[in-house]
């Protein structure tokens, strides 16, 4: 489903304000985060309204952090209907929505883990397209910095959305017309698109920010959903299949998945292809394809995620460890347990015998 991305320069920015989620208090029966509410807007002149359109820009470029998710929930309670409330809103109405916003982030949070943090949320417009309203919401978690001083340095506290922070999550919604056989309501009208910094280095999206927070979904998206294909295979063959070489064989199955020249991975058929019928194969069924969310029968594939995960394979056998690099590797390494598997193999070939079974793949 095509997007019309946003140029974060071309935005103008109407208001601001900013409000304080805490962090959970083991003590508390909320069972959630409290907060702490702001009642007015934030005073901020055009240079550093430029300055935080160049922060943003900056960030949502990033290809590998930043994601188009689905619209789930639009209840009355949900994200979706506040956002659209708060845009173009009287200032007092503007305030309230945002109020409501913070609480909806503030239940999200029930791990005690979540530090506290500042979110801001902007209201906008786009200049390039007929001024339709954009809202943005940023969870930033403040930090410390030392700065020098004419006597020698001293600390600062409460620093944020600085070029070196790399703690923040991002949320857009803004209009986007698609045609009606591309998308259902409120999709078709509108895009969402989520940056979280703790997946720029191969880590999992929050779910509670753009699932329980936002109320978005993944479930449309080929990265995420190709990334998701890969670990859950993985763990599964970790898991449940026992060492030896078949342990080998299904990772090497694994990445000649995404090698081949098909633009599409179907679960069903990689399950029909590396498992016999029976009870591991209806395991795999079970936690791999149909786990909840389940995955689709056919996913686009999309290697924008899985570069550091295709880059290298690595076996552990018997205690010794041999990586190799994955194009590499495919059709120039064979692991097997009986010299029966190795009597047609040509004279190109080195053999290292090691003592021991295929612990595990990765």
């Amino acid at each position: 489903m095509p997007h019309r991305e946003l140029n974060f320069p071309s935005l103008t920015i109407r208001r601001i304000i900013s409000h304080t989620v805490l962090e959970k208090d083991p003590n508390s029966q909320l069972g959630h985060s409290d907060y702490e509410l702001s009642n007015a807007v934030i005073p901020i002149d055009d240079t550093m309204k430029q300055a935080l359109l160049q922060r943003l820009e900056a960030v949502m470029g990033r290809r590998k952090s930043g994601f188009y998710l689905d619209i789930l929930r639009t209840g009355y309670d949900a994200f979706f209907n506040h956002a659209i409330n708060a845009m173009q809103a009287t200032e007092q109405q503007f305030v309230h929505e945002s109020r409501e916003i913070t609480k909806l982030l503030a239940e999200s949070q029930r791990n005690k883990s979540i530090p506290k943090s500042y979110l801001f949320i902007i209201d906008a417009y786009d200049n390039t397209q007929a001024n339709e309203p954009v809202l943005v919401v940023i969870k930033a978690e403040p930090h410390n910095a030392f700065r020098r001083t004419e006597t020698g340095m001293e600390l600062v506290h409460d620093l944020f959305l600085s070029p070196a922070q790399a703690l923040y999550k991002v949320g857009v919604l803004y209009k986007d017309p698609k045609p009606a056989n591309e998308a259902s309501a409120p999709n078709d009208l509108y895009s969402a698109f989520v940056y979280d910094q703790q997946a720029e280095n191969g880590g999992e999206l929050s779910k509670y920010f753009y699932e329980k927070f936002l109320g978005l979904r993944v479930d449309r998206n080929s990265s995420l959903l190709c990334k998701e294909f890969f670990v859950r295979v993985a763990d599964f063959i970790k898991l449940h299949i026992k060492a030896g070489p078949n342990k080998a064989k299904l990772h090497q199955a694994l990445r000649h998945e995404f090698a081949r020249q098909q633009p599409v991975i179907r679960p069903e058929d990689f399950a029909n292809e590396n498992f016999e019928e029976g009870q591991l194969k209806t395991l795999f069924v079970s936690l791999v394809i149909r786990k909840a969310p389940a995955l689709p029968s056919v996913i686009s594939k999309d290697l924008t995620l899985m570069e550091n995960l295709l880059k290298k394979i690595s076996y552990k056998i018997g205690g010794v460890r041999i990586s190799a690099d994955n194009n590499e590797h495919s059709g120039n390494v064979i692991i097997a347990d009986n010299l029966e598997e190795l009597a047609n193999l040509s004279s190109n070939y080195t053999f290292i015998a090691i003592k021991g079974r295929v612990e595990n793949a990765e």
